[in-house]
Parts: C-alpha cells; structure tokens; sequence
C-alpha cells in the first residue's frame, strides 16, 4: 500500500497534507451559506409558508422581504380595528418602536442578523386601506 501511495503521490507527505488542507478548505468554504443568502431565504420561505399570517392582537404579517444590497429586512404589516387609526397609531408610534426593537433583540434567530449589522424595517399599512401605510418603524 505504502508502495502505491508513492506511486499514487510522488511529492512528499508535507505537500500532499497541504493539498488535502486546501482542497478541503475550497469544499467546506464553498458548501458554506452567506448571511444574506440565509437571511433571503429565510424571508422567502417564511412569506411563502405563513403569510398573510391570521390576525392576531389587531396586526397581520402580510410578507418579509430582505434587500441584499441594503442589508434590510422589510416587514409588511396590516393594522385592523383599534390599530387601524391613524391617531391611534401616532399617539403610539413611540411604543411601537420600543416593543419592535425590543422584538428583534430578543430574537434569537434574528440575533446573527443584527449583529452583522443588517436593519430592520416594519411597514405597518391600514387593514381596510392596504394603499395606506400609517408608520414604518426603523430598527
């Protein structure tokens, strides 16, 4: 065996380890996800699987889009009865904000993404008037 290997491999051992190190490093690097990759399909499969969401505490997640070239994740959302007030949602725009940001911080699976800096961006629309967004809230 030991014979075949020198005739396999002419070179010696310590380039042939290099080689092999190499090789395999391409292979893992290669098979490896980026973060944008993920977090695109993450939102793609989500918006495919789940939405439009069923409406829960007033709101409706209608899809998730992530911007690889801004590193933004875009959440569409509609408002129903009480939250789909104009007023109501200025008086509480502020709150909104703390609780969403507070949201994704908690994440864990969103934890990775704001960490690597990406954004988040919530589009909040009236549910009886999808034409009209009455905040969108910056994270």
């Amino acid at each position: 065996m030991n014979t075949l290997l020198r005739i396999l491999f002419p070179f010696q051992r310590p380039i042939l380890t290099t080689v092999i190190l190499i090789v395999t490093a391409i292979a893992l690097y290669s098979c490896q996800e980026s973060l944008e990759d993920k977090a695109q399909r993450q939102a793609y499969e989500y918006t495919r699987k789940y939405c439009p969401t069923p409406i829960d505490n007033n709101t409706r997640t209608d899809s998730i889009v992530f911007d690889r070239n801004k590193k933004v994740y875009y959440y569409y959302i509609s408002f129903f009865n009480q939250l789909d007030d104009q007023e109501v949602v200025n008086e509480n725009r502020t709150l909104f904000a703390e609780m969403l940001t507070q949201s994704v911080k908690d994440s864990p699976s969103l934890r990775t993404f704001l960490e690597a800096g990406f954004r988040f961006e919530y589009v909040c629309h009236s549910g009886s008037k999808p034409g009209k967004i009455l905040v969108r809230i910056k994270i």
